[in-house]
Parts: structure tokens; sequence; C-alpha cells
């Protein structure tokens, strides 16, 4: 079969692979979409430090079930299904507590494991989750980001009647803008420089959106500071200015993935005199 891999730091092409098949408690899914995640592109510089090469990459996807491994009754042959892709050991202290993306010895599929963007990938079918009918491929992909979203939110808490301000219009940011919008903020602004990213921003219902560098528009919506401010592009500078954005009691979300090695500067006095939090 064919399949995208990493063979090494900024080395990737499509490559004929062996098919896999199925272990014990394994099925094999046929992949019908995979997403493209902003840590496959850390894979392919080699900015990833948990990934090893050559590696097929790809976490966010979907696809039917097409071989069944010794010991497993669902999904069944023929199961539409997504997969969520977090290998975590069950047994250590984070997964006993139920916190799997914690796990002492975590991995995940198409990160540490070869994963999706191929024909055909085995994964646990304890990973397997089915979906409806009428749910596209696309969206199906969409299930494991949105997760993260979801989770953001859950660890924000509560947000009705909030002020927000989104970092960031690319994939990450829009739907966690579209998921805080109907968690019930009562205002929400995008920052992205890109026009095209802009224009997708206010086709699924964001209508404030600015270019980082209007600082008039964002001074006059900023006032005294938003209640939650998000960072969905990871890059230190980014971070360090939003931080300065959150109102006196406010909330500063840590939402994109940064370099490993990255770091960013803030004043303690200010999250303890302000009472930030930081997630």
């Amino acid at each position: 079969m064919q399949a995208v891999v990493v063979t090494k730091p900024g080395r990737y092409g499509v490559s004929d692979v062996p098919r896999p098949h199925a272990g014990p408690g394994e099925v094999v899914v046929e992949v019908r979409a995979c997403g493209l995640c902003g840590t496959d592109v850390h894979i392919a510089r080699g900015e990833f430090p948990p990934s090893p090469y050559p590696l097929i990459p790809g976490h966010e996807f979907a696809g039917v079930v097409v071989e069944q491994g010794p010991g497993v009754d669902t999904p069944q042959v023929g199961s539409r299904v997504a997969v969520d892709p977090t290998l975590a050991c069950g047994q250590c202290a984070a997964c006993r507590e139920g916190h799997p993306n914690l796990c002492a010895r975590w991995g995940a599929i198409g990160d540490t494991v070869n994963g999706a963007l191929a024909e055909q990938v085995a994964v646990p079918a304890r990973l397997c989750y089915g979906i409806p009918d009428r749910m596209s491929w696309g969206e199906a992909a969409l299930i494991e980001p949105l997760s993260c979203v979801l989770w953001a939110i859950h660890r924000v808490g509560p947000v009705i009647g909030a002020r927000a301000l989104v970092s960031g219009g690319g994939t990450m940011g829009l739907l966690l803008a579209q998921m805080l919008n109907r968690a019930g903020v009562s205002q929400i602004t995008v920052l992205e420089p890109n026009a095209s990213r802009q224009a997708v921003a206010r086709e699924v219902g964001v209508m404030d959106v600015l270019a980082p560098d209007d600082q008039d528009a964002l001074a006059a919506r900023q006032a005294d500071g938003f209640d939650l401010v998000a960072d969905a592009t990871g890059i230190p500078a980014v971070i360090q200015g939003g931080l300065g954005r959150v109102r006196r009691g406010g909330t500063f979300l840590v939402f994109g993935v940064a370099p490993q090695a990255a770091e960013t500067v803030f004043r303690p006095f200010d999250v303890y005199n302000r009472d930030m939090t930081i997630v």
C-alpha cells in the first residue's frame, strides 16, 4: 500500500509499505479521511521529540474496519469508525486517575507509532468509536481535534457572558472560537493576519476578526482586558503579548503547541496582583 513516510527530519514522501495486519485486540481501518495537524508539521521538521523515524504520521482520522484481530468482537468489519489516537498504558497513576492524556508511558497513533496518512492502519479496537452514516468522512476526521477543544473549554470552566479573545484563526483557533460561542460567551474576537483565514472565520460565524497589527481596533475592544484570552498559535511572542490582554481576575489559555524548547517571560507579581488564572 502507499503511505506518507517521514524518513528523518526534513525528509518525507509517499512510499510503498507493507499492509498492516490486526494483532490481538486490534482492527485494521481503511482510512477514508485524515487531517493534517500542526503536530504533523513538527514531526516532519524533527520538532516533536517523542516521534521515532521512520514514521507514518496522521492522528486525526476515520475510516472503515476491514479486518478484526484475535479477541475482537466489536467493531465489526464494515463498521464506520473514528479513532482516538491516544495510546495509554492504563496502569500508571495518571491512567488510574482517569487522565490517559497524562500517561507516564504516553504514546499516540501517528506520533509515536505509524499513523493514518496511509491506505490502512492497525489500531486497538478499544479506541474505535462508531459514527453515523449521515456524518461525512471529513467531519469524522475532525472529531479528534474537536475533542481537544472541548477539553480546553472544560479546563477553563464556565464562560457564559465572557468577553473572549482567540489568537490564531487556523483550524484549531476557529474550532475553539465556534465552541466558545456555543458555550455562551458574550463577545469573541479572533486575531489573524492571513486574509484567507479571516474570510473563513467570518464564514463559520466569527463576526469580529482583526489583524494583529490593528492596534486601535483591538484597544477599543480590549478596554480593561478580556475575560478569557486563548492562544491557538504556539508562538512565544504571541503568547507573551496575550498575557497582557487578560483583565484582572481573568484567564489565559495556552492552547496552541509551541516548540518544546520555546520560552516566554511573565512576571509572577502580575499573576498574583491581577489574580490571573493560566491554564
